[in-house]
């Protein structure tokens, strides 16, 4: 038998006649933010699991560095949190047919990553809508308003794209002609990013259909990453990262802490040796203070 977590290879068993106790680990490492698979894979036998077996989670960080296409690929995380998706909608900002199609084969992308139907999912037609959920937003950049782009680190405006450095609070690059043929943007939708928006725009709505088409290809799907993506002309997508990113999850658990210093191995090890330092100075102390009280004894 052959347990694997996500796909990667965690241990391999050769099982014996009869009923028998296995036990196996499941490092962090092997699982992702979101939905996760474990199957066990038997070659040339047959097992039947018994109803008393179990299947034991123990309390991890469940933290994640967001924004992060990567995630979303994998899982649909952020967008996909609960299993049902009882909090996303899908925001179409112009109802022409290409479009619909376009966000069709989207959210079926959606459903298929996050291994679920996603029966509590709902759709409007309109302008993104303030607070209450995550959100899919489909259309051109002639149709945003200037009021939907507030805090989002790359914008349409009056048809230029314009962007801002990383680390840059108000600096802006701008590219006056875009030439992409689909532009893909992750961003928190508000403060506190309890829920977050996906943003998918093209041109014009008449690409929407092979621009969609292209992107849930595995080549370009699975190469997803940062929090932007664009479709050039030989129908690949590049990602980049351009926003701020936040650790996502409950910043008052002590794993925060660890998860903190997870991402910096070398805190660590800066960590030890003040700790290694602070003890030889204090047992160096320690140890001529007693000199001096024999001393005075002597």
């Amino acid at each position: 038998m052959i347990v694997r977590a996500n796909g990667n290879w965690i241990s391999q068993w050769k099982l014996g006649t009869g009923v028998g106790h296995y036990t196996t680990t499941v490092p962090f490492s092997a699982l992702v933010a979101g939905v996760n698979r474990l199957s066990l894979d038997v070659h040339g036998a047959h097992v039947k699991i018994l109803p008393g077996s179990t299947m034991r989670l123990p309390k991890t960080h469940q933290y994640a560095h967001l924004p992060n296409l990567q995630l979303l690929a994998r899982t649909a995380f952020p967008l996909v949190r609960d299993g049902n998706a009882k909090s996303l909608r899908m925001i179409y900002l112009n109802s022409t047919s290409e479009l619909l199609s376009a966000g069709l084969t989207l959210f079926a992308k959606l459903a298929q990553v996050s291994r679920s139907t996603l029966p509590a999912a709902v759709v409007f037609m309109g302008h993104p809508l303030p607070g209450g959920g995550s959100q899919v937003i489909l259309g051109t950049p002639a149709d945003l308003r200037s009021a939907a782009q507030t805090n989002v680190p790359v914008q349409f405006v009056h048809g230029a794209l314009r962007w801002q450095s990383p680390g840059s609070e108000s600096q802006w690059n701008s590219s006056q002609n875009p030439l992409a043929r689909a532009y893909l943007l992750e961003t928190p939708a508000g403060k506190g990013a309890e829920h977050w928006n996906l943003w998918f725009l093209v041109p014009s709505v008449e690409s929407a259909e092979s621009a969609v088409n292209l992107l849930v290809q595995k080549d370009n799907w699975s190469t997803l990453t940062g929090d932007f993506a664009w479709l050039d002309a030989h129908g690949h997508y590049h990602s980049v990262m351009l926003g701020k990113q936040q650790i996502y999850g409950n910043h008052q658990s002590s794993w925060y802490w660890i998860y903190l210093f997870s991402l910096r191995p070398i805190w660590w090890v800066i960590v030890v040796l003040t700790i290694l330092f602070l003890g030889s100075i204090s047992a160096g102390w320690l140890s001529q203070h007693r000199r001096k009280q024999w001393g005075a004894h002597g």
